[in-house]
């Protein structure tokens, strides 16, 4: 746990938890019955960036694979479902996303989550202040529920 600590004591500033703690289950649920290898490897051969934010919503190597299949027929109601990747050294909150269904979120290295609850946005405006860290592990596998 020591990357936890490290970024928790960076971020005392805002609630800050380990995945594993119950306060997750407002926001959504570890997933740990899927092999997620075939996504790891691609993410594998990529590099992340430095100076930029690289965000690919679609990737046809990683929508043709068992693992893609799986979760569309899993978490979608098998609705086709795409499959990207977010490459950032982020260290800025700058802005927040939300979506209309449930997203499955894959660390490929250790990361941090800033969630908040969508209920809690009022005149289309999200306090930062209202915002929560996980540390999420690298190699752990997360559904974030449509209200987060």
């Amino acid at each position: 746990m020591g990357s936890f600590q490290y970024m928790k004591d960076l971020n005392k500033h805002i609630p800050f938890y380990h995945i594993e703690d119950s306060k997750f289950k407002h926001y959504g649920k570890v997933i740990n019955e899927y092999d997620f290898n075939e996504l790891e490897t691609y993410m594998d051969s990529l590099t992340i960036p430095q100076d930029q934010n690289v965000y690919v919503a679609s990737v046809t190597e990683m929508e043709n694979t068992i693992i893609k299949n799986q979760l569309q027929e899993a978490f979608y109601g098998e609705m086709s479902i795409q499959i990207g990747y977010c490459n950032v050294p982020n260290s800025t909150l700058n802005g927040l996303e939300y979506h209309k269904s449930s997203e499955i979120n894959i660390a490929i290295t250790d990361m941090v989550l800033l969630l908040g609850k969508v209920q809690e946005v009022e005149n289309n405006v999200f306090h930062s202040n209202d915002v929560i860290a996980f540390f999420v592990p690298k190699g752990t596998a997360v559904e974030l529920y449509s209200t987060t």
